[in-house]
């Protein structure tokens, strides 16, 4: 069972209702588990599910766990149990099979959300993710797990195109006939009595090589856990390829054991990444340990930071568009040293002009008084500000039904302005870019005007 839920979102134990389709407070639960996203009129991811009680068990004890304190959050809520998945999108899936899609809070359907997520995934650097196909990306209706797979083995079938890498492996074995090197210590005491042995060293060109058998344990250990008929059937015809090849009896030493500077294997790098990710079973949110299959979270905030990231720099020819840039401090002079590195997400020059901005993935709320903007970043910018000695600095959020506009823009001081733009996620990128590009351009006065 598949189910589907936005960050953020609360997940309660199933046998704490008589009914889970009954209302609660006046309030549908609006959990059900959609079996397939593929439905021609989608009900949008819920914000709260109901779990069997296995389920439920298994993603608590995941909740409680040390290294998963920053993924869920399980609290009591009038006696009853509850979890809150914290601002991470992605997989959980519980030991019992059951399965969590978690979904960016602007999606309207499941599948834009699935959609969202894959784009967004495609602009972290140094990732498998990076790499990932943009026909995959057209798979929004699978889950995660079942892209994921496919991109993985797609990989796996360039390498077989051309031919599995092998390598000289040195060999000891007390053979019939002499080949390489006698061993004349070890031939004397175990071949005493049998003069037709010799106990030789020789090199062996195999494709039993570290690479290679990191490839099988992946193979083998999707194949087990994939649902999907298409990628079965491609993980068996690769297992066949693969069988001469034992699966790696430690993960750990194997990867270590892979140098980098070794030409040879460049074209294994794509898969060697999605094998490290698959294999490991993690993201950036820890592994999943005993108490859930595996967990494949990405914290929203950085991927909304690359995804913008990457989208000015394609997008903006214009500009000198420098990511994380880290040219000033906070503090000038400290006994003789700097303090305090300032480090904007973007800083965009054009001629003489100057503009810093940095992304949240936060809720600009246009009903609160101060919009919903944290105190800290209005500071922080105003710091970009001095230091950067710029006229104008930018705060982008996430565009939503309640935030499509710019707000009027805020004024620090007489030469220092701040704007704050929504993004837009739903959109082709190159489209969310060009119009935060016709906000910059356009002066402070038509924006407001908006």
């Amino acid at each position: 069972m598949i189910y589907f839920l936005t960050e953020f979102g609360t997940i309660r134990r199933a046998e704490n209702y008589a009914n889970p389709d009954l209302k609660r407070d006046g309030l549908p639960l609006r959990l059900h588990g959609f079996a397939s996203p593929t439905q021609s009129t989608q009900p949008a991811a819920p914000n709260e599910i109901v779990l069997p009680a296995a389920a439920f068990d298994s993603l608590k004890a995941f909740a409680v766990s040390q290294e998963t304190d920053a993924v869920l959050r399980f609290f009591v809520q009038k006696g009853r149990e509850c979890l809150q998945v914290k601002n991470y999108v992605g997989l959980i899936e519980t030991t019992d099979g059951t399965q969590i899609e978690v979904l960016p809070k602007t999606a309207q359907t499941p599948t834009e959300g699935c959609a969202i997520v894959l784009q967004m995934l495609r602009c972290l650097p140094n990732t498998p993710f990076r790499s990932l196909p943009t026909a995959h990306l057209k798979n929004a209706n699978l889950p995660f797990w079942e892209v994921f797979v496919a991109a993985f083995v797609e990989e796996i079938e360039k390498i077989v195109r051309q031919g599995l890498q092998k390598n000289y492996v040195e060999e000891e074995d007390n053979a019939p006939l002499l080949r390489g090197k006698l061993l004349i210590n070890k031939h004397i005491v175990q071949n005493f009595a049998q003069q037709e042995r010799f106990w030789v060293c020789y090199d062996e060109f195999v494709a039993n090589i570290a690479p290679n058998r990191l490839l099988k344990s992946c193979i083998v250990a999707l194949q087990r856990r994939s649902r999907s008929a298409t990628n079965q059937t491609k993980l068996r015809q690769l297992r066949f390829i693969f069988e001469e090849v034992p699966a790696s009896e430690n993960l750990k030493n194997d990867f270590d054991a892979i140098v980098p500077t070794d030409r040879r294997f460049d074209r294994y790098a794509s898969a060697m990444r999605w094998a490290a990710v698959l294999l490991k079973e993690q993201a950036w949110a820890g592994q999943a340990g005993q108490s859930a299959n595996l967990s494949l979270l990405f914290p929203m905030e950085r991927l909304f930071e690359a995804y913008v990231a990457r989208g000015f720099r394609l997008y903006l020819p214009n500009y000198e568009v420098v990511l994380q840039d880290n040219a000033h401090y906070l503090i000038a002079n400290h006994a003789g040293e700097r303090k305090f590195g300032l480090r904007p997400d973007l800083v965009l020059r054009q001629n003489n002009q100057l503009l810093v901005l940095d992304t949240k993935w936060k809720w600009i709320d246009t009903t609160k008084s101060n919009y919903g903007i944290d105190q800290a970043d209005l500071y922080q910018l105003y710091a970009y500000g001095q230091k950067y000695e710029a006229q104008e600095v930018c705060l982008i959020y996430p565009k939503h039904a309640a935030f499509e506009l710019p707000l009027a823009s805020f004024q620090y001081q007489n030469s220092l302005h701040l704007r704050v733009l929504p993004f837009d996620i739903s959109v082709p990128l190159a489209t969310a870019v060009a119009q935060v590009a016709s906000y910059l351009s356009s002066p402070r006065s038509i924006v407001d005007s908006q």
